[in-house]
């Protein structure tokens, strides 16, 4: 069963992939990789409490 990460994981390497396309540049396992970690980032950052300075 997929995710919502999943789903996320999969919208953003399928635009990046075609914006990598149109561009002319070349797409790697290393860019994978890094919008794994991006969603990664962006969800741990969504339920991290606000310090309150």
């Amino acid at each position: 069963m997929r995710t919502k990460r999943d789903f996320a994981i999969y919208y953003l390497t399928f635009y990046f992939k075609l914006l990598f396309q149109k561009t002319g540049l070349q797409w790697t396992i290393f860019n994978d990789a890094d919008i794994k970690q991006l969603i990664d980032l962006i969800i741990n950052a969504s339920t991290e409490k606000e310090d309150k300075a």
